[in-house]
């Protein structure tokens, strides 16, 4: 079954394309501006801990690249998805429907997150605690929001 795309999760792929692109653009326009020796590494308190050349800014937007891609493809075969419910033909499209925006909401999120992390990286400043844990919270909240919505409609 091929899941129906809306236009949430067709405004959420333009957004993540759209990241992407950006983040990419960021480092081209501004690579001659970083410096040589940027953190690559954050400890839980946000302080950089390990330090690298600034090349090492390229992992971040590749990894972003790699994760939109596997989701992406992942959200083609919803039949291969872990839905924690009973799907039948009664409730299949929406399940796979609320499933759907999850997935797309989380792939979205992680660009941000993800995008984020490199810009703050290439300006070697501290990731502050906030950050962190806002990210949590988008993360986790949307997953509860979206598994929440699951179970109601069963």
């Amino acid at each position: 079954m091929k899941v129906k795309r809306t236009v949430y999760t067709i405004l959420l792929d333009v957004a993540c394309c759209t990241i992407l692109a950006g983040s990419f653009l960021y480092l081209l326009l501004q690579w001659e501006h970083f410096p040589e020796i940027v953190p690559s590494h954050y400890g839980f308190s946000g302080t950089p801990d390990r330090w690298s050349d600034k090349s090492s800014l390229l992992v971040t937007p590749l990894m972003a690249l790699i994760i939109f891609c596997g989701i992406t493809v992942t959200e083609r075969f919803p039949q291969i998805w872990n839905t924690g419910v009973k799907v039948t033909e009664e409730n299949r499209e929406r399940v796979y429907s609320v499933l759907h925006h999850m997935i797309s909401t989380i792939k979205f999120l992680s660009l941000v997150i993800l995008t984020s992390i490199s810009v703050i990286a290439s300006l070697a400043k501290p990731i502050p605690l906030w950050f962190l844990l806002l990210s949590l919270l988008l993360l986790f909240g949307s997953m509860v929001f979206f598994l929440i919505k699951l179970f109601k409609g069963k």
